[in-house]
């Protein structure tokens, strides 16, 4: 957790510089994009410490500092919960944690953006990114987006990584494609991936 900290507090002083050009009285859309990084888990680890993503913390520094924000994502669901399984509890100025992100543990820049069959993120197929998106019931539109995504994609090749940077960059397309004036903020992976 200690080495997570620098990142966490470097995010959190870039977000919110980007948030101080928007009003604290209008509502901030912000979606968290990645696999298990993002996502999180509720679980305990062996060494007494959570998994919990920095997703929590993240809203609850911009709630303090007055910003109204909807958590915007397809998932809202932390890694081994599922609706009447809401086992990660959380809340600041009694207001409970919004939970939604595009987040799911294990996933690859390709089956992020393309989908996959398998239902073990959502309880069903996982559609694809543009079509999640544009979901009637739980699409949205982000002001804000937080990219983290590639850690579980192949890197033993220079295809193998210019196709996740194809991904991203198609990722970025589709959120842009709903809002052309959204805030796109991709991380460096902090695994021992290549550049």
């Amino acid at each position: 957790m200690t080495a997570k900290k620098p990142v966490f507090f470097i995010l959190v002083f870039i977000v919110l510089w980007f948030f101080a050009t928007f009003s604290t009285s209008a509502q901030l859309r912000i979606v968290c994009i990645g696999n298990s990084i993002t996502q999180g888990k509720a679980g305990i680890k062996p060494d007494s410490s959570y998994e919990f993503s920095y997703r929590p913390w993240l809203w609850e520094k911009l709630i303090k500092s007055g910003f109204k924000v909807d958590m915007v994502g397809y998932n809202p669901y932390f890694f081994d919960e599922s609706e009447g399984n809401l086992t990660m509890k959380f809340e600041t100025n009694s207001v409970p944690f919004d939970r939604n992100a595009e987040a799911y543990y294990g996933i690859t820049s390709d089956l992020f953006l393309n989908g996959s069959p398998s239902a073990g993120w959502t309880g069903a197929p996982l559609p694809k990114f543009s079509d999640r998106i544009n979901d009637p019931k739980k699409g949205y539109t982000a002001d804000i987006a937080l990219i983290h995504v590639g850690t579980n994609d192949p890197d033993s090749t220079a295809d193998q990584v210019e196709a996740t940077n194809q991904n991203i960059r198609t990722i970025v397309h589709v959120l842009r494609s709903k809002n052309p004036s959204v805030v796109v903020l991709v991380a460096k992976l902090i695994t021992g991936w290549k550049k």
